[in-house]
């Protein structure tokens, strides 16, 4: 399935063992939404399923900018460049 709409917000709070990074983003039509962090997947999930709203906490142990690529049902987003100025997923 097409993914038609795709929006994130990364807020980043301290922790004890690392900081928590909470993911959320707008999915139409997904099926399963994660996110790569450094590589390594996390499941997000939606607390309502009419509501097409995934979020997820990930906790990292490093500071300062970090990869992170959200993956809808397998596939990876196409990253945004300095080129393109919106997202590939609000066409």
């Amino acid at each position: 399935m097409m993914l038609s709409a795709a929006l994130a917000t990364l807020l980043l709070t301290a922790g004890t063992t690392g900081k928590a990074v909470l993911f959320r983003v707008i999915c139409m039509q997904a099926q399963r939404v994660e996110v790569s962090v450094n590589g390594l997947l996390s499941n997000l999930a939606a607390s309502d399923p009419a509501i097409p709203l995934y979020t997820g906490t990930v906790t990292i142990d490093q500071s300062g900018d970090l990869p992170y690529q959200y993956v809808v049902d397998g596939k990876p987003e196409v990253p945004l460049t300095s080129k393109r100025k919106s997202s590939p997923f609000l066409r």
